[in-house]
């Protein structure tokens, strides 16, 4: 070895493990602005990408171009699986706007809406044309997507839920179960995101009797660190059996505003919103630093959620850059 070799190589690699390729790496989330509908942006820490729903169509392909813009702050360029949860056009619409803007290397979906109708019958044209010679892959409760690192657990999908049941949820007593609820809540896919000691919870508007069944009188789904909400129930027992620590709501000014049965529990759990919600007033929301939109003429900011394998977690308002760790 020549003279001061030692020292360079050292110092070589000082500097490497001080650059950004050398840091832990995140699994990242963006909940992107779609309105009230959905669209959250999932990149694993290998880079591998998957969109969960597209949102509303959209005046100008509004939600094309907001999931464009978080593709471009997370430095993608492909979304490399597309998820659609459900076929209603505040999470399918968005999907052929989408799919003539940017490249989609596969579609999962529960299989063909049940619902009849114009607007069914639009859908159905629009994510045919969307996915082109590309064959969906139906998905089942139970299944496990693979994202090379990340698993997706799917707990619901096309009415059925996973079987395996864990122990008793106290919260169920006095509880009763909602009546049935037809139509594409009820087939709605419902998951479990898992990075390491991190778990995040999505039902993506199950129907209520279904999310009841999920943990009443047992609990399926264990507890989680990050719930998503929009117009789901989200009922008493089933945020006991979660025990989040943050909820994400994917509301609009006037629509999807978190339920009762959520804000009570704000006190244990933050609350971060897309938007303000005028249903209930300023008590009704969470603290501004918690909302990425603050007005209707909104500027579609995110909230982008940076996980960690030991379970630790950050959350960032894009508005103003809030975050707080957890």
């Amino acid at each position: 070895m020549k003279p001061g070799s030692g020292v360079a190589h050292a110092a070589a690699l000082l500097i490497l493990a001080s650059t950004p390729a050398a840091a832990a790496k995140t699994l990242d989330i963006y909940f992107i602005d779609a309105e009230g509908g959905q669209a959250m942006l999932v990149i694993a820490p290998s880079g591998q990408t998957m969109l969960i729903d597209a949102g509303w169509q959209g005046a100008e392909a509004r939600e094309a171009r907001r999931i464009q813009a978080a593709m471009k702050a997370a430095g993608v360029k492909r979304i490399d699986t597309l998820l659609v949860t459900h076929f209603h056009p505040d999470h399918a619409g968005g999907v052929l706007p989408l799919a003539e803007r940017a490249a989609i290397g596969a579609f999962l979906d529960p299989g063909p809406s049940v619902e009849t109708g114009r607007m069914a019958d639009r859908l159905k044209e629009e994510y045919e044309k969307a996915r082109g010679a590309l064959t969906p892959r139906r998905m089942k409760a139970g299944e496990k997507i693979d994202l090379k690192g990340v698993t997706l657990e799917v707990l619901s999908a096309g009415g059925e839920l996973i079987s395996s049941a864990g122990a008793a949820n106290p919260a169920c007593a006095g509880t009763p179960r909602p009546a049935a609820e037809e139509g594409e809540h009820r087939r709605s896919i419902g998951f479990r995101l898992t990075y390491g000691n991190f778990r995040l919870v999505s039902l993506n508007d199950l129907a209520a009797d279904l999310e009841h069944d999920l943990v009443c009188p047992a609990d399926r789904i264990g507890p989680a660190a990050v719930l998503v909400t929009g117009e789901g129930a989200n009922a008493t027992p089933f945020l006991a059996a979660a025990k989040p620590k943050a909820l994400i709501v994917n509301n609009s000014p006037r629509k999807a505003a978190a339920p009762p049965s959520v804000r009570a529990i704000a006190a244990s759990a933050d609350l971060w919103q897309l938007h303000f919600s005028y249903a209930g007033g300023q008590e009704a929301n969470a603290p501004d630093a918690f909302i990425a939109n603050l007005i209707d003429d909104c500027q579609g900011k995110h909230i982008l959620l940076q996980a960690r394998q030991d379970g630790s977690f950050t959350i960032t308002n894009s508005r103003q850059k809030y975050a707080k760790s957890y």
